[in-house]
């Protein structure tokens, strides 16, 4: 539960809460596999990812009791929609808090570095938290496949643009 309640009720720049009628708040702390830790705090203003980690440790809490309880955590990556951790539970033991450590995504390590949207939620009879924000994956352009394609396909897209403007340029003056 925390985890998603992490994401979703972030607040950074371009972040956007739809709903809070739990009062959910949370944290996450990814430790990467070279450097210091990174912690995203629930209300902080941005939020920068690293495209391979080790871990991710949550923790969250709501202020109303859930119970029959689900929620996702998703990050759009194109047309796409990678659906990175999701929960449900019954709750019959009225736990207002959560915590954990789950599997660093390995799905960002495909993604170009750049900005995605992250949304989220979680939903109960009891209320709804969900919420939207972007996250800078940090890296170089050419540090994945996808981006290494890309650029290559950029490339020659232009050279077919530039090679069709001459060559179109040449036709004109032929038939004048």
């Amino acid at each position: 539960m925390a985890f998603g309640v992490v994401i979703a009720g972030a607040a950074p720049a371009g972040a956007t809460i739809n709903q809070n009628t739990l009062g959910c708040e949370g944290l996450a702390v990814i430790t990467p596999k070279h450097g210091a830790p990174i912690t995203i705090n629930a209300n902080q203003s941005q939020a920068h990812v690293p495209r391979t980690a080790v871990s991710v440790t949550y923790s969250g809490a709501v202020t109303t009791v859930t119970h029959n309880h689900h929620g996702y955590v998703a990050v759009a990556a194109g047309p796409f929609k990678i659906h990175f951790y999701s929960w449900s539970g019954a709750n019959r033991s009225n736990k207002t808090t959560d915590s954990g450590r789950r599997k660093y995504p390995s799905e960002l390590a495909d993604v170009p570095p750049g900005k995605y949207r992250v949304t989220g939620g979680h939903f109960s009879p009891e209320g709804v938290c969900t919420g939207e924000m972007t996250i800078i994956v940090d890296g170089s352009p050419l540090s994945t496949p996808v981006g290494i394609v890309a650029v290559a396909g950029t490339v020659v897209f232009a050279g077919l643009v530039v090679f069709a403007g001459f060559a179109r340029a040449g036709a004109r003056r032929v038939f004048r």
